[in-house]
């Protein structure tokens, strides 16, 4: 079976997917207003997940993750409650210590979607283990573990070598959770160089629940 289920700890209803897929927000930058409507109604039809940016319009059926930044702006976007799961994401380039403070942003936005829906963090394959164990202690419900390093994040598409996923990222965070006894609670997604059904056979094989298509 390949039915999939992002559950959260402490939310009360998952997201589910027929698939392990999630086609990212990358998809809809650049689409029409009637191309980003043909992806949405793709994606519920084949019975996988697609992310968008806190900016962009939700369905109103279809499972959505909703990426929003961990900033007061992001808190107001979270509460859009058409979105299966809410992904919060800091700067990964800013050297701001406010990017740590995970507990208290996962914390705020759980309360604004009345803790119905899980509710995950955005990590870089930069210190991963380390950021693990803040993402468990802020009662993060999933991951979404990006395996391209923040230098590249800009680099095209194409580029084989620069884009090439960090799979120890992935083998670090997963060993992390296990060390703490959330290897099946908290489930990682990841993005970053996932290409084809080869890369997600991959990363899934290593303990990944769901992967991100994103170019």
């Amino acid at each position: 079976s390949t039915v999939t289920e992002i559950c959260g700890r402490f939310a009360r209803h998952p997201m589910q997917m027929q698939m392990p897929l999630i086609v990212g927000p990358l998809a809809f930058r650049s689409a029409s207003e009637n191309g980003k409507e043909a992806i949405r109604a793709a994606c519920e039809q084949c019975g996988i997940a697609y992310a968008v940016e806190g900016s962009d319009s939700l369905p109103e059926n279809g499972s959505c993750v909703l990426r929003v930044p961990g900033t007061d702006q992001g808190l107001e976007a979270a509460q859009r409650a058409s979105a299966s799961a809410v992904e919060i994401s800091f700067d990964r380039k800013s050297d701001n210590s406010d990017q740590h403070q995970f507990a208290d942003t996962i914390a705020a936005v759980r309360k604004k979607v009345d803790g119905q829906i899980p509710i995950g963090l955005s990590l870089g394959p930069e210190n991963v283990r380390e950021n693990v164990v803040r993402a468990v202690e802020a009662r993060a419900d999933f991951l979404v573990l990006d395996l391209v390093p923040v230098e590249t994040d800009s680099e095209p598409a194409g580029d084989d070598e620069l884009q090439t996923p960090r799979l120890s990222a992935l083998s670090s965070a997963v060993v992390a959770l296990r060390k703490q006894g959330h290897e099946e609670p908290i489930p990682i997604i990841c993005r970053g160089g996932i290409r084809n059904g080869a890369d997600v056979a991959r990363i899934i094989s290593i303990g990944c629940a769901a992967a991100v298509l994103d170019h």
